[in-house]
């Protein structure tokens, strides 16, 4: 899929505008952006998407969900989001209000660098990780589960290739972390396989 955005004619069109119409008219062509992003992304590769979520983010700033679209594009492809892109994400997250009493990151920080840009966030919050949690699991058991599950929610990432995709991306980028929070002395694993209740059992025993 191809698509064509003239910048410089965007740009010209504002500039003959007032500057109520100016915001409006930035905010209607940025949404425009991300809503072909939403609808198109299974057709786009990941460079064409985060080039028009890019120009919708520079056309309007504060324009809600352009970091969370952008985020999908690549969870959908079975891909880890950027590290720049995600903590953008989370740092604005753990600001919120309600996050002041404490919080549970799920999957995530997914790299190194994701690891050690949260500690500089948390840094700047005066916060710590209390503990972090490694659900431990057969990969085959863990693949076959995460395919049912796809089935009967119908998720887009979780299609068997991009399932087993992510799975070799994970034992690249994501398997170091478990040295790095090990090294922190933080690190708590936990037998993933069973029920639901089950698994949060042996992770609250854990924790206590």
């Amino acid at each position: 899929m191809t698509l064509i955005v003239s910048y410089t004619s965007l740009s010209s069109s504002l500039l003959s505008s007032s500057p109520t119409e100016v915001q409006l008219n930035r905010k209607i062509i940025a949404q425009a952006l991300l809503d072909s992003v939403q609808t198109y992304r299974n057709k786009m590769s990941v460079a064409e998407a985060e080039e028009l979520a890019l120009i919708a983010k520079e056309l309007s700033p504060n324009l809600k969900n352009s970091n969370y679209i952008l985020a999908k594009t690549y969870i959908d492809k079975g891909n880890l989001v950027p590290d720049k892109l995600i903590l953008g994400i989370i740092e604005n997250r753990l600001r919120s209000r309600d996050a002041e009493q404490g919080y549970l990151l799920d999957g995530f920080p997914r790299t190194i660098n994701q690891a050690e840009g949260l500690q500089k966030i948390l840094f700047q919050l005066n916060q710590t990780l209390n503990a972090v949690i490694s659900l431990t699991a057969n990969e085959e058991d863990l693949i076959m589960r995460l395919i049912k599950r796809g089935k009967d929610s119908g998720r887009s990432d979780e299609a068997p290739e991009i399932i087993r995709h992510r799975q070799k991306v994970y034992w690249t980028q994501t398997a170091p972390l478990l040295e790095y929070y090990a090294e922190e002395k933080i690190l708590k694993k936990v037998d993933g396989l069973g029920s639901i209740s089950d698994i949060t059992k042996r992770i609250l025993e854990t924790i206590d």
